[in-house]
């Protein structure tokens, strides 16, 4: 096996992509084929449930937008009209909704988009305790779902292909980049 040559900065982008769609794509199948009962999303014997498909559902949508988003060290950012991803329409309309909910939800908590409600309450004569209530299960109805996943394949896909052809036109297609957790910056 030859040497592992720098990755080139054209395939880096293109990889960290497709692996991102990839994890999207896994966990979003997951919601699809294990389906939260959308009539029971109060706190209650389903609590636990809800709140693991929250966290799944916001893990699918991080992944889906990381390569859209900024990244030190030089990284290409993704954007829905890339001549790479030729979205349509409808699908820079699902891209951008999920990008908000990803800006305004997950990643940064707005105000005004807050998952949480805190009350007080009075348990006894003068003791007050607060209590919170989440917004519970998936923020994404099955039909959203599905069109997202349609949004994520297309991607993943035009990933695949222009992997394929930067790749195969090199002589030696093993490349590598390893990661020093220590050199890290926090």
């Amino acid at each position: 096996m030859s040497k592992a040559a720098d990755f080139p900065p054209e395939l880096d982008y293109l990889v960290q992509a497709f692996t991102s769609f990839g994890f999207a794509q896994f966990g979003l199948k997951f919601l699809l084929e294990y389906p939260v009962d959308e009539d029971n999303q109060q706190e209650g014997e389903n609590t636990h449930k809800l709140l693991f498909y929250r966290h799944i559902e916001d893990s699918v949508i991080t992944s889906y937008c990381k390569p859209f988003k900024k990244s030190y060290g030089g990284m290409k950012n993704m954007k829905p009209d890339d001549e790479l991803l030729k979205y349509n329409e409808k699908q820079i309309q699902i891209h951008n909704k999920i990008m908000c909910r990803r800006d305004k939800i997950i990643a940064h908590s707005d105000v005004e988009m807050q998952r949480i409600s805190i009350r007080r309450i009075e348990f006894a004569p003068g003791l007050f305790s607060p209590q919170i209530s989440y917004d519970l299960g998936p923020s994404l109805g099955r039909e959203e779902l599905i069109d997202f996943m349609d949004l994520i394949i297309r991607a993943k896909s035009s990933c695949f292909l222009a992997i394929q052809t930067n790749s195969f036109s090199r002589e030696n297609f093993h490349f590598s980049r390893g990661i020093n957790l220590g050199d890290m910056e926090q």
